[in-house]
């Protein structure tokens, strides 16, 4: 949930580059998001998807926490070490989500969950009309594209083409309270 609303998080806070928000394919299985997290630098993912992967750590560790006459009085230590860390990180992953969602969670019920949400977020949108052209393209020029427009994105109160003042995306002079904003 926290990797499928990030780029409305980012898009929330404003200024965001096209790379942190229209242009992220959010990817679920912390295996293969824990790198995106990395290229992209979001601790809090990096934290969720290390935790996660250490979930399947702390299974192993936990087995041979109950000392038997199997285990060896160092392999019971080493893994009562072993899983009191990883509980720890995961503890510490827990607060900071809980703080996180504590200051931004009144944004996660705009997070749309459906395609009508996400093109009501775009209705009357400005930026729509540079768009032209790009969906006949490769993703690669399409991202290419509009990264090198060089303009930054936001979701809130926009002025739209059609004259309605509504909820939305689009380029960051055009959202209401973020212009100029960092």
């Amino acid at each position: 949930m926290i990797h499928r609303n990030e780029p409305y998080h980012n898009l929330t806070r404003g200024s965001s580059a096209p790379k942190n928000s229209i242009l992220i394919s959010p990817s679920l299985a912390p295996i293969t998001s824990i790198f995106t997290s990395l290229r992209r630098f979001a601790p809090l993912l990096i934290l969720l998807d290390t935790s996660t992967l250490l979930a399947d750590a702390l299974i192993i560790t936990l087995s041979n926490i109950p000392y038997s006459s199997a285990t060896t009085y160092e392999a019971w230590t080493i893994c009562s070490y072993i899983t009191i860390s990883i509980l720890c990180v995961m503890l510490v992953t827990l607060l900071v989500i809980l703080v996180r969602i504590g200051r931004f969670g009144s944004s996660g019920q705009d997070v749309p969950n459906t395609v009508v949400g996400k093109c009501v977020l775009l209705c009357g949108s400005g930026m729509l009309g540079n768009f032209g052209g790009l969906a006949e393209t490769e993703a690669r020029e399409r991202r290419a594209a509009i990264e090198g427009w060089g303009r930054k994105f936001g979701l809130g109160r926009v002025n739209g083409v059609d004259g309605v003042a509504r909820r939305g995306v689009d380029f960051e002079e055009n959202i209401e309270g973020q212009r100029g904003r960092n």
